[in-house]
């Protein structure tokens, strides 16, 4: 992969924007962010955690366009 080239041209969440676009199974990204969001809500509640984010939003890590 050219570490130069798209994904890698804003660099915002690129870690988020690996997976939902690249690495995850599903072909739409906002169903793979669907995914990703049920399995970390599904640890913030087996794991006890206080403090937790309210939502996770595709806007949030991948530029709109």
């Amino acid at each position: 992969m050219n570490v130069y080239g798209e994904p890698w041209k804003v660099l915002y969440g690129s870690i988020m924007h690996m997976l939902v676009h690249k690495i995850m199974p599903l072909e739409d990204p906002q169903e793979n962010v669907n995914v990703l969001w049920s399995h970390v809500k599904r640890l913030y509640k087996e794991l006890n955690i206080p403090y937790k984010f309210s939502s996770l939003k595709m806007t949030m890590f991948s530029p709109k366009g």
